[in-house]
């Protein structure tokens, strides 16, 4: 019989599941092997909440006494709030539970957003090289942020997290401890044991390439409940519409999408709608186009150290445009 989905932020507040992580040996029940055997997409949840239990209840954190004395009283509150009939017996003992689980809480958002992590920013026409602890490689492209947990070196899983875009050449993990990558955008998670692969969230959709090895796609299903994943494969292009929950998946030269991170442009019957994106997301600019036929023209080749002048010229030359800066716009016309 299937049970019930649950999300990350339902487990960690779940009497039972918080139980069956700490005391393993005492549990009882297979309600959670079972839930674990049913659907392997369930793992990460699990995963997830597993760790930031076992980080609420070893980490030395706890809530600032006003905040201990605002939920007793509003516990208190709830109970002596009401109509004037006869008052129940009170059971003290779940209300000790309910106020307990209400500081877990609070623990717990408290650990999670104090948490140390290392954050790097990159401006307009700025790109930059990190090296990750495990020895990965990740390279931020301009106007990007991209952040990781401080300690690698626990059980869990090697977490990052992106907005804008990077190049990733992740080390592979070692197989005995199963420690998986996985990258965070706001809409999709990237798991990985390692590989190489571009990530760009810039546009209103986000953009996977995969160069190398084998990464799986994470997304939420469209009841918000559930989610839903899949795998690509070297060559491979996805691009995920958040507003339509779908993908797509398409076979492309990689090297169109991943050629930045040598400081080199590539096109390969490129649309100058893509150019327009790539030069507003890296150089802080407003692309208009006069007529938008102009967006469907397509363009070959490669151009090294781009620039933004270098752009604007070789656009004006192969197409035989006019193109004229106003501001932080940049008018183009026949």
């Amino acid at each position: 019989m299937r049970t019930e989905y649950y999300k990350t932020d339902d487990l960690i507040v779940n009497e039972s599941f918080i139980s069956w992580v700490l005391e393993p040996q005492n549990d009882k029940s297979d309600y959670w092997e079972n839930y674990l055997k049913e659907d392997n997409n369930k793992s990460l949840q699990v995963e997830k909440a597993k760790a930031l239990v076992i980080k609420v209840n070893t980490a030395k954190v706890s809530p600032a006494k006003d905040q201990k004395d605002k939920i007793l009283e509003n516990i208190n509150s709830e109970i002596t709030s009401g109509n004037n009939s006869e008052p129940s017996a009170i059971n003290w003992s779940l209300i000790r539970k309910i106020a307990a689980m209400f500081v877990f809480v609070i623990c717990a958002y408290i650990l999670v957003n104090t948490s140390d992590k290392n954050q790097f920013k990159t401006g307009f026409n700025e790109m930059q090289t990190i090296y990750l602890p495990d020895g990965s490689q990740v390279v931020l492209n301009s106007n990007s942020t991209f952040e990781f947990a401080d300690n690698w070196e626990g059980s869990l899983d090697r977490e990052v997290w992106l907005q804008g875009e990077a190049y990733f050449n992740v080390r592979k993990g070692n197989p005995k401890t199963g420690k998986k990558f996985v990258v965070y955008t706001d809409d999709l998670n990237v798991t990985v044991l390692g590989t190489q692969f571009n990530v760009n969230t810039h546009e209103e959709t986000t953009d996977v390439v995969l160069e190398e090895g084998q990464i799986n796609v994470e997304y939420t299903a469209a009841d918000k409940v559930e989610s839903k994943y899949f795998t690509m494969l070297p060559g491979q292009k996805t691009r995920f519409n958040s507003v339509a929950n779908k993908y797509q998946i398409s076979e492309v030269n990689t090297s169109v999408y991943t050629s930045w991170k040598d400081g080199t442009i590539v096109f390969d019957g490129t649309p100058l709608s893509e150019l327009k994106n790539v030069i507003e997301n890296n150089y802080g600019y407003q692309v208009i186009f006069e007529r938008e036929e102009l967006l469907s023209k397509k363009l070959d080749g490669k151009i090294d150290n781009p620039n933004l002048a270098t752009l604007l010229s070789t656009l004006e030359t192969i197409f035989n445009l006019q193109i004229e800066k106003r501001g932080k716009q940049i008018i183009i016309t026949e």
